[in-house]
């Protein structure tokens, strides 16, 4: 397996619901909508979700630089003051995680690893720190313990997730698998980490202490079974049997694929393993890839995968073909600009989302 090409690129394949791409008029109105209710509701979480859901809408259009503007904004917004809670500290920590993501998504994911790194070892020993020319306290954000424990918890699990990705992304397996273990990352069941420990070895020739973790990874829940099966495949390579091939497009056909939020899960879960099956020119393959074109209509992200499948695209008629290339293009995606209008809307959501979590962290010092 080739430690960057696509079918490296898609691990680790974790099934954690994601926001659908929908067209960017819609995107938009979805970010006005949600400010108005954090609004309405008081409600801080809700409101840093917004800041969030837009610059991840700014680096799908190619605005990198606004993504990243908005996330150092709204840090610098919600570390003014301690966190009373872990769920208020977390909220505040969540952009300058954006702002590590921003940069996997820009290849450089030695930069990512590095600044997720920096902020789990300054929660974790209370050290005050700069990230991106903003200023992380962690010494006194969050004075309560439980909440501090929860905190460093919960960044263990980012620095595991994201970092990992981070650096595999850029097709540094072995260095992802020895660094998840100095953080004692790699679990039993097939999460980040086990995958990531798994590709790892296929990538570095080492196919049968692969073959080995996969064998003794825990069952789990359904799509861990699915994904233990395909990677069974894709390691085992010339020694494949049909006895295999069934249990992984079984395993497959068993997952609920009609969820919204895990279209781009299952999709390259299934891209997967119909390139493991040996592509479209074999039947289960073929039958495969035309659900996935099918049930990629409705999200640009799915859209877009397929058409850069060369499986999927060589079974796509022209119909098909006009109508995810649109689908992407009404997303925006890799634009490179988002249409005046909608940058104000999107300005203006902001601000108010901003006002919302200003008052709250007001309101907490104050009590």
């Amino acid at each position: 397996m080739d430690p960057t090409g696509a079918q490296a690129r898609r691990f680790p394949l974790v099934a954690r619901p994601r926001p659908a791409c929908t067209p960017l008029p819609e995107r938009v109105t979805d970010l006005t909508r949600r400010a108005a209710a954090a609004t309405r509701n008081d409600d801080p979480a809700a409101a840093t979700a917004v800041v969030n859901l837009a610059a991840l809408l700014a680096s799908d259009c190619g605005r990198s630089d606004l993504a990243r503007h908005w996330s150092a904004r709204l840090a610098r917004s919600a570390l003014v003051h301690p966190a009373p809670d872990f769920q208020t500290a977390s909220h505040s920590l969540e952009p300058i995680i954006n702002l590590a993501r921003l940069r996997t998504r820009a290849g450089d994911g030695t930069g990512a690893w590095r600044l997720l790194e920096t902020l789990y070892r300054a929660i974790a020993s209370r050290t005050d720190t700069t990230i991106d020319g903003v200023t992380v306290p962690a010494a006194h954000l969050t004075p309560e313990p439980t909440a501090h424990r929860k905190l460093r918890q919960w960044l263990w699990t980012v620095l595991l997730s994201s970092g990992a990705h981070a650096l595999v992304t850029a097709g540094r397996w072995d260095d992802a698998y020895h660094r998840l273990q100095q953080h004692n990352g790699i679990g039993r069941r097939i999460l980040d980490g086990r995958q990531v420990a798994v590709i790892a070895h296929a990538t570095a020739g080492r196919r049968a202490r692969a073959l080995e973790l996969l064998h003794d990874t825990e069952p789990g829940e359904p799509w861990e079974r699915a994904v233990t099966a395909s990677l069974t495949l894709l390691c085992q390579q010339a020694a494949i049997t049909s006895t295999t091939q069934r249990h992984a497009v079984a395993a497959y056909q068993r997952l609920d694929t009609t969820a919204a939020n895990l279209v781009v899960f299952h999709t390259r879960l299934g891209m997967c393993l119909a390139d493991a099956l040996g592509g479209v020119e074999q039947p289960a393959a073929q039958a495969i890839t035309a659900d996935l074109i099918e049930r990629a209509n409705g999200d640009g992200y799915a859209a877009r995968d397929v058409l850069a499948h060369p499986g999927c695209r060589a079974i796509l008629n022209q119909r098909q073909t006009e109508q995810l290339t649109e689908q992407v293009t009404a997303c925006g995606l890799d634009a490179g600009h988002i249409p005046a209008r909608l940058l104000t809307e999107i300005a203006d959501a902001l601000d108010t989302a901003e006002a919302v979590i200003r008052a709250a962290l007001t309101a907490g010092t104050s009590t």
